[in-house]
């Protein structure tokens, strides 16, 4: 990996001996699990549910965020400069164009855990992340487990409203759950996170259930077709199998094309009402 990506360039300001510290207590077979909880992505041109996602972090016990932006070429760079003028964000400049997700977020893993994290919570931009029966902060550190999974549930483009908010204006999603799941973990320097933020290898990777992840992975015809293009580009340039086949398929589709996607999609589909707002 380029330097501008490297684990040690990521690290916040913390100085050298507590980044050597914290990466080994977190080599013990039980580390603490009440310390700090980081949250950890890599984003692109997501300026309309960025500030969203990461405020409900916050919300839901989150104590800090390291993003890295990839690049973006509309507002979310701002977005995020704005967040971290008034939260405890920190960003990084990921100029590296190749989809090499699970490298990056193994690597923001990394140095969120030289910075003192307890627990890792890999999200997407698209996601917004919730407990059962408390917040997320809570449930991380009820548990002895070195990893908490988290139903994966898609919602639809079917639109309530004008509000701002993704939780609010798409209340409906897919009956079933994605067959895929999301993981928080514990922190340790030898983790290596998955593509896509499904799995995580682990010394000890036993897991117990009690997170739901709404993914708002479709949000508009603009945005979906923005984020297939961005996508494709960055999956042909990487060399890696095609892990996200629809940017492919929409890569080289108008906006008719990108509509009639979504058609098929909402009509084919077993939707159910369940507004995140009332979870």
């Amino acid at each position: 990996m380029q330097r501008q990506i490297s684990s040690r360039s990521l690290d916040p300001l913390v100085p050298r001996g507590a980044r050597a510290r914290n990466a080994l207590n977190s080599l013990a077979r039980f580390p603490p699990t009440t310390g700090p909880i980081w949250a950890v992505s890599m984003v692109k041109n997501e300026e309309d549910i960025i500030a969203e996602s990461v405020i409900n972090l916050f919300e839901q016990g989150v104590d800090h965020v390291l993003i890295a932006d990839n690049a973006s070429t509309d507002s979310t760079a701002e977005v995020l400069r704005s967040l971290a003028a008034q939260h405890p964000v920190h960003v990084i400049s990921d100029p590296i164009v190749p989809y090499w997700q699970a490298e990056k977020v193994s690597l923001l893993t990394r140095a969120a855990t030289r910075s003192g994290a307890a627990w890792i919570v890999p999200f997407d931009a698209d996601e917004i992340w919730r407990a059962e029966g408390g917040t997320l902060a809570e449930r991380l550190h009820a548990t002895q487990a070195p990893v908490v999974t988290a139903t994966w549930l898609d919602y639809l483009p079917i639109a309530s409203g004008a509000s701002p908010r993704a939780v609010e204006r798409f209340p409906y999603r897919l009956k079933e759950p994605a067959e895929l799941r999301k993981v928080a973990f514990r922190a340790n320097w030898l983790v290596r996170v998955n593509i896509g933020s499904h799995s995580v290898a682990l010394p000890q990777a036993e897991s117990v259930p009690g997170l739901k992840v709404a993914h708002y992975r479709f949000r508009s015809v603009d945005q979906m077709l923005r984020k297939a293009k961005d996508g494709a580009k960055a999956l042909q340039s990487s060399g890696l199998p095609a892990s996200v086949p629809y940017w492919l398929e929409l890569a080289d589709e108008d906006e008719a094309g990108a509509q009639r996607f979504l058609d098929r999609l909402v009509d084919g589909a077993d939707i159910v009402l369940d507004p995140v707002a009332d979870w």
